[in-house]
Order: C-alpha cells, then structure tokens, then sequence
C-alpha cells in the first residue's frame, strides 16, 4: 500500500505491506530522515489527529493524506514549548492559531489577506521562501504591527513575530543561531529583518505597500 504523507512543505508516498501503525512511523522516519527516537504525530489535512486504533480505518479513505510533526515542528497551538515561549513573550496575543499570529491568513489590513495566502502557497509548494517572498511576508507583519502600535513597536511583540514565522514555516529557521529566530528579530542586539524594515521604511510603506522591498 502506497500512503501520501506531508512534513512541513514535502510530501512523500510511504510504502506498506501491512497496514500497522508501528510500521508507518518506522517507515515515515526512514523517508523523512527522522531519528528513531523522535517522537511523532500524525494527522489529516483538517488537523484531525490520527492515532493506532483509527489509523487502519483512516489509512484506506480515498486520497488521504497523512500530516507529521515533531516537537520542532508541531503548530504552535499544539506545541508545549512554543505555546510556553509565546505567553512568555506576550499576554496580549491569541495564540490560539500560529497563522493568526504571524498575520498571513487573517490580516485585518486591507488587502493584504491575499498577499499573505500568496506566502503560504509558496511555502507549502517548495518548502522554503524566495527572498522576494521572504521580504513580502516581513513587510505584510511590518505593517500589521504598527497598524495595532504605531511606529514604536515593542520589543516583546517582535519577538513575538519572529517566532511565529519560524514556527509557522520551519525550514526558515537558523540551525546556528540559539532561538533559530534571530535573524528576523534579536531581542538582544535589537537587529533583525523586522527591525530592519520598521527603520527603513516610511510610515506610508508600513501601512499601505507591502510590495516595497
């Protein structure tokens, strides 16, 4: 049996002999490159979480297609860790939904819903982001933050930001850096991409192009 399985922005088709959970995770990590000890969750496309007494079931519905996570790499509302380091770095956030929280999906800015869709799928279709891309998804949070803050945004809600996007889109993560998000926003060194677009850029471009590099 041959099953479609996703992580992140790759998908994959599993082989089986036998429809057992156990075999399917052995299988999943081998594809994936995932240690052995790495524990797993697996759902559908809706978020629906799969797990050893449905799995059989679930396995033989047409066109299904697994989802996988990792600690590293769960949606922050599912994260332990991740949802510990967001109510840390701000109250005032629903992290309830990670793609809220980095703005792409639920912009309240006008016009701005589909430039974020337009990252997403860029995202989900090649695993990564173009750096014209990369620019377009800073800007569009450039501009939600000073739409809620004005021209003096936070420190705690850049970071917050940041973690957001290398939560929501992984593999935008420095492997070398000590939080992996440093480079959109140190908290630090107060450097970054986000900080870097909000010095640069005029209070006209942070609040109505988000196309300007």
């Amino acid at each position: 049996m041959l099953l479609k399985v996703r992580r992140g922005g790759t998908k994959k088709y599993v082989k089986l002999d036998e429809v057992h959970f156990s075999d399917f995770i052995r299988a999943v990590q081998q594809k994936f490159l995932i240690p052995e000890n790495t524990m797993l969750k697996v759902t559908d496309e809706q978020g629906i979480e799969v797990d050893e007494d449905v799995f059989p079931e679930v396995a033989t519905v047409q066109d299904i297609c697994f989802v996988i996570y990792t600690d590293y790499d769960l949606p922050l509302a599912e994260s332990s860790k991740n949802m510990d380091d967001c109510s840390n770095l701000t109250e005032s956030v629903d992290c309830s939904n990670l793609t809220e929280c980095v703005i792409l999906k639920t912009c309240d800015l006008t016009n701005l819903q589909q430039h974020g869709l337009t990252v997403i799928k860029e995202y989900d279709d090649t695993g990564s982001l173009k750096d014209s891309t990369r620019r377009l998804m800073v800007n569009i949070i450039v501009a939600h933050m000073c739409e809620k803050e004005g021209r003096g945004v936070s420190k705690a809600t850049k970071e917050f930001h940041a973690l957001g996007i290398v939560s929501l889109f992984p593999s935008l993560k420095d492997p070398y850096s000590t939080k992996g998000y440093e480079h959109f926003y140190d908290i630090q060194s107060n450097k970054g991409f986000l900080e870097w677009r909000l010095k640069t850029a005029t209070p006209i471009q942070t609040h109505v192009n988000v196309n300007i590099p």
